[in-house]
């Protein structure tokens, strides 16, 4: 959905609809809420018969498949009761060591670009950042889930990467369903990434299975992760985190339909209706977060997302909505703090001048030009006095 379609909403509900308001795709109902109280129905409903609409599984399937995050059913309920205990706060825990050893490769490349700009104590190397927290995010979850390196896993997430740009060049909404069937030079592309990561994927399930049947065992578990406590101490890295996550939730709707008629409060749901709820929207909301909504104010999280905002369930939902909140949200919140704990106690950033800010709605939201920064090392360090260690940066982060 493109950022016009957004704003088109955004004004019509403001000067037309109010916060509730029925629109038509095709030939099937669509409601827009913004309503408090419906959006906590929409939450609190744990009947399977409602779920992630079929256009968005049919139009996705190439990138998601059949999983968690699109299924819908029993499908789904068994799918979830698998997964989740893999993202308890226990197994989590176990694996920030995992995280600080991913970060090392960044810091490395960002303090051999800080070095080619001269390496003095007050030298700054201008980088586009994006790539590189990817790469850290791909090598978090390649290690926890192949136990290898990023190195290894490269093909598959560059493809993964290709895919989704893919996916997110035409709306699903709008788009005719039956192109995707055609042999256009998109689909092809499309189908061949699909076929080459279910091939790299499965060539490294092979080799770990290799790999235990040799060696024996369970497999290396993640080393202990003494720094875990220090991670969860970090209150003004939480409340930033938070923060942040409310200015630039990563999705732009939480998108449901009913498989059947329904009753959520006020509102009688007919089957097949396209429930959309904004989640920019209720983010930025001034009647929940008061006038400062537009503002990035990590103080307003110190007492937590209850104390926040009025209707937390409706105006805070980074992560999605009650049922189907993302499984890995620990997995997330962890790492991104681990992560940001890791660079600051080594850098110190500013916003290049040649930043450009637009959010870009696509798959997910992200920077359309890219997150240009100017990076330096803290303190006015210079390359001959940086510590080389991987957990001091956690501990000096907490400090």
């Amino acid at each position: 959905m493109s950022k016009f379609q957004i704003l088109t909403r955004a004004r019509w509900r403001q000067n037309f609809a109010g916060e509730t308001y029925l629109y038509w795709l095709r030939r099937r109902p669509a409601l827009y809420v913004t309503d408090p109280e419906l959006i906590g129905e929409i939450g609190r409903c744990v009947s399977l018969d409602m779920g992630k609409p079929k256009y968005l599984q049919k139009g996705q399937e190439p990138l998601f498949g059949g999983g968690v995050l699109k299924a819908n059913g029993a499908c789904w309920a068994r799918q979830r009761k698998v997964i989740a205990p893999e993202f308890y706060m226990a197994r989590v825990r176990a694996m920030v060591q995992l995280m600080v050893d991913a970060a090392q490769p960044l810091i490395a490349s960002w303090e051999s670009r800080i070095d080619a700009a001269g390496g003095a104590a007050a030298a700054a190397a201008e980088v586009v950042v994006d790539g590189d927290l990817r790469s850290f995010s791909f090598d978090v979850i390649s290690r926890a889930c192949f136990g290898s390196d990023y190195s290894r896993g490269r093909e598959i997430f560059l493809r993964l990467r290709e895919l989704s740009g893919l996916m997110s060049e035409t709306s699903v909404i709008f788009s005719i369903p039956s192109l995707r069937h055609l042999p256009t030079g998109k689909n092809r592309r499309i189908w061949r990434l699909t076929g080459e990561i279910r091939s790299l994927i499965m060539e490294l399930d092979r080799a770990r299975a290799e790999v235990l049947e040799v060696c024996g065992g369970d497999g290396a578990a993640a080393a202990a992760a003494p720094d875990f406590d220090m991670v969860s101490r970090m209150r003004t890295v939480g409340m930033v985190v938070q923060e942040t996550l409310r200015l630039f939730p990563p999705s732009s709707f939480v998108v449901r339909e009913t498989f059947r008629d329904m009753q959520l409060g006020r509102l009688l749901a007919p089957k097949g209706t396209y429930l959309f709820v904004p989640v920019s929207t209720m983010h930025h909301d001034v009647a929940a977060w008061g006038p400062t909504a537009r503002l990035f104010d990590p103080s307003r999280f110190r007492d937590g997302v209850a104390a926040a905002c009025k209707h937390p369930q409706a105006s805070f939902m980074p992560f999605g909505l009650s049922a189907r909140t993302c499984l890995g949200q620990n997995l997330a919140l962890v790492e991104v703090k681990t992560l940001v704990a890791v660079v600051l106690a080594r850098f110190e950033f500013t916003l290049s001048p040649e930043y450009r800010h637009s959010p870009a709605f696509r798959l997910i939201i992200e920077p359309e030009f890219g997150l240009r920064l100017c990076i330096r090392r803290a303190g006015g360090q210079d390359a001959t006095s940086q510590a080389d260690t991987s957990t001091a940066p956690v501990h000096s982060s907490h400090n």
